[in-house]
């Protein structure tokens, strides 16, 4: 699809087709992460990041720091595996 870049104001924008923005659920308002790949030359359109901070339990670390005093040789080694 070719899309014309047109003067909004003092930006410039292009026109996302209503039926592109019906199957990625967006619509006026709502937010999107705007991503650009200087190598390729690509512009992603993706849903921004949660702002939920993910939390480790106390139980959870208790379990990994067991897990690599248990298996820290074979760690070191996977460590070296290129």
């Amino acid at each position: 699809m070719i899309q014309n870049i047109i003067q909004i104001g003092n930006s410039h924008g292009i026109i996302i087709p209503k039926q592109i923005l019906q199957q990625l659920d967006l619509a006026k308002g709502k937010k999107i992460a705007i991503d650009f790949d200087v190598e390729s030359q690509h512009i992603t359109l993706r849903p921004p990041q949660s702002n939920a901070k993910s939390v480790i339990t106390p139980e959870f670390k208790s379990w990994l720091d067991d897990f690599k005093k248990k298996n820290y040789a074979m760690l070191k080694e996977l460590a070296k595996t290129p």
